[in-house]
């Protein structure tokens, strides 16, 4: 038996092959003709790079959906700017996020950074090549909101991180209720449209003066990847 070692180029490595080769007498006709025969061992370099490369097309195809949805969710409104999340600031209360989008993008403060989930917050800070956005469960954070249900108009505040936002000055007859949806009315520094949240409980204040409502928002931030920055209305 013999043994050589064949090298073979495969996605841009070498490996090598092993192959035994066993001779082989066969009669055909009046001659005896010498065959050779042979088994070889898959390398065990070539398995492991196969797994590599079916672990790198299932990532690649990730990202391409991934930016599919980015794209979608782009083209919904009018001057949008895309973005990405590169950073985390972790508090007790709340969170510090950093986008990948600044004044080179021509990005301004109190713009609305959207998920195709709803709202993610605004941008508080804008710098050269990043901005800082305030999530939508800042304390800091209110915005004016519609009950799509009633049409009412009520003031958005957050209440801190793990808290529900609170709805306020909602009339004591309002008709608002557990399971209808609170968007951006559009008469403050936001676009009119933008998803906020579901409303889970509606209760009068200790005022007796007006009801507010419990908000649970949708958008699972510690999720989120990519944003897109709004500038304009909705069309």
């Amino acid at each position: 038996m013999k043994k050589i070692f064949i090298l073979i180029l495969v996605c841009g490595g070498f490996y090598i092959l092993k192959v035994e080769f066993q001779n082989l007498l066969i009669f055909s006709g009046n001659r005896f003709q010498n065959f050779k025969i042979f088994k070889h061992t898959p390398p065990l370099d070539l398995e492991v790079e196969l797994q590599r490369l079916n672990v790198e097309l299932e990532r690649l195809r990730q990202e391409n959906k991934r930016l599919r949805q980015l794209l979608e969710l782009s083209s919904s409104y009018v001057n949008s700017i895309p973005a990405e999340i590169v950073f985390r600031i972790k508090e007790e209360i709340t969170d510090r996020i950093v986008i990948n989008a600044g004044k080179d993008k021509d990005v301004k403060p109190n713009s609305a950074v959207v998920t195709r989930y709803g709202l993610l917050g605004v941008v508080d800070e804008v710098h050269a090549k990043f901005s800082t956005v305030l999530p939508i469960y800042d304390p800091r954070f209110q915005v004016s909101a519609r009950v799509s249900s009633t049409r009412e108009v009520a003031l958005l505040k957050g209440r801190g991180k793990g808290k529900e936002l609170v709805l306020t000055y909602l009339d004591l007859n309002t008709q608002a209720k557990s399971g209808d949806l609170v968007f951006t009315s559009g008469e403050g520094i936001l676009p009119k449209g933008i998803f906020l949240g579901k409303i889970d409980k509606v209760s009068v204040h200790p005022s007796q003066i007006y009801k507010v409502a419990q908000v649970r928002p949708i958008v699972a931030i510690d999720k989120v990847e990519d944003v897109v920055i709004i500038c304009k209305e909705l069309e």
